[in-house]
């Protein structure tokens, strides 16, 4: 098996750096490649180690139920746009969560909020750079990506974690904007950021008049 340097080090982490996979460094050795296993020797080696679950702190809200060191060695690549205006406050709360879970979230910059998360993804006729992880993109385009398979169903996540994430508290409009429906089945494909509205109001004592 070949594989780049850059995909064989995305494989060692996938397979070394999480008890969400494997339980022990034993069971990824019977499970990963052994060129896997060598380079995530060499680049990760406190994979194998013991966490230190007391230099983690997971004291903030939301924080409290994540696995302290559970993601450490992990890297995720986010693609957004204008972050210190659209979401500034992703990266403190990322560097939060790197401080509790040891994965750390890499925010770049696009310059095309419509066109550049659906580059990295793929189109029906090119297949996508595939850098990143995630992204913030325009909700007009992500039925491309689905229509696709590129994305992944959030359904059973979402399940998963609802008593934690109170899906069902945010509006069934905004929910239905993150879906897609195709052979009869509706998916969760994206988590909306945020859902604008024109909402008529009336003023009942100006109506009266």
């Amino acid at each position: 098996m070949m594989l780049s340097p850059r995909r064989l080090l995305v494989l060692s982490l996938f397979c070394l750096s999480s008890t969400d996979y494997y339980a022990d460094a034993e069971e990824a050795e019977e499970s990963c490649p052994a060129e896997v296993l060598a380079t995530c020797k060499e680049t990760c080696s406190s994979c194998f180690l013991e966490v230190d679950k007391s230099s983690y702190n997971c004291s903030l809200p939301g924080l409290d139920l994540l696995t302290p060191g559970g993601h450490e060695g992990v890297i995720a690549n986010y693609l957004s746009f204008e972050t210190a205006m659209s979401s500034g406050y992703f990266p403190i709360r990322a560097r939060e969560f790197e401080a509790c879970t040891g994965g750390k979230i890499v925010f770049s910059e696009a310059t095309n909020i419509f066109e550049d998360p659906v580059q990295d993804l793929g189109t029906k006729t090119r297949r996508g750079s595939e850098l990143y992880d995630g992204y913030l993109m325009s909700y007009s385009h992500f039925p491309e990506v689905s229509a696709l398979n590129l994305a992944e169903h959030l359904n059973d996540r979402i399940r998963k974690d609802n008593a934690r994430l109170k899906y069902d508290d945010i509006l069934p409009q905004v929910q239905r904007m993150g879906e897609y429906r195709t052979g009869g089945v509706t998916n969760v494909d994206f988590l909306m950021f945020d859902g604008d509205f024109f909402v008529p109001i009336i003023r009942l004592d100006l109506l009266e008049k």
